[in-house]
């Protein structure tokens, strides 16, 4: 996102307003709408530098504590291990009691621990989302541990460090690719938001590997995919590239599935 609006104090009042505004709906139990707020502004083609990383924190804590009210008040009385063996009970990882584990016990996290955290990283019982939501929380806990990162979806493992996750080279190129959507299509944030989350799918899906040429070839094959699809223009596997196909197979399983 590119930053290209200067501090004034009409800024200032803008933004603190959004902020209060989403606070207050939040304290008044409109959590959708509070973190919808937030989410509207970051999604924006610009945003001052100053406030864009308030937001993102304040989005975190929204979304923290919006998951941690989803949670059934007898799995918070849970030990650390009882909690850990029903994050992923029946198979099924539970992101808000994970969420609620990390942030209770970030500080108490034992070699035992990480072992089955590396199973769930290493294995194929949860989906690339999943997995990359367990490596993001733990790098903003700054909690230091390498693991093996197996991606079900190209059949490739990668040893990651935590805390080095952000600065991973795909998310050079995500920015990178994100900011070319933005550039076309700032006029017309529907279209960006589906945009935007096929980007997000196509990352997460083939994370960490960056499959295309460049960040322009990926930006302008998602702009066509996701142009074909809003004027109905029927697209034929057959004449896409081997870089398009890539897209496209995960724009066709977004939309049969929530799991990337």
């Amino acid at each position: 996102m590119e930053n290209k609006i200067e501090l004034n104090d009409e800024v200032i009042k803008y933004y603190d307003g959004i902020l209060k505004k989403a606070k207050d709906k939040f304290t008044n139990k409109n959590y959708e709408e509070a973190i919808e707020m937030i989410e509207d502004e970051l999604n924006q083609p610009y945003i001052p530098f100053e406030y864009e990383q308030v937001f993102e924190n304040q989005l975190f804590a929204f979304q923290a504590e919006y998951r941690y009210l989803q949670i059934d008040e007898k799995y918070k009385l849970l030990d650390k291990n009882q909690m850990l063996k029903q994050i992923t009970n029946e198979n099924k990882f539970n992101v808000y009691l994970f969420d609620f584990f990390i942030q209770k016990f970030n500080e108490n996290l034992t070699n035992e621990d990480f072992i089955i955290i590396s199973d769930w990283l290493a294995g194929n019982c949860l989906s690339n989302y999943e997995k990359f939501y367990i490596l993001d929380a733990l790098a903003h806990f700054k909690i230091e541990h390498k693991f093996v990162y197996f991606n079900h979806n190209t059949n490739d493992d990668v040893v990651l460090n935590t805390i080095d996750f952000h600065n991973h080279t795909l998310f050079d190129n995500y920015h990178q690719t994100l900011a070319i959507i933005e550039e076309q299509l700032m006029k017309d944030p529907t279209i960006l938001k589906f945009a935007t989350d096929l980007l997000n799918a196509v990352a997460t899906h083939y994370f960490p590997s960056f499959e295309f040429q460049s960040t322009n070839d990926l930006a302008n094959i998602i702009l066509k995919i996701i142009n074909n699809c809003f004027n109905f223009i029927e697209i034929n596997p057959n004449d896409l590239s081997e870089e398009e196909r890539k897209v496209y197979n995960v724009f066709v399983s977004i939309q049969n599935t929530k799991n990337i």
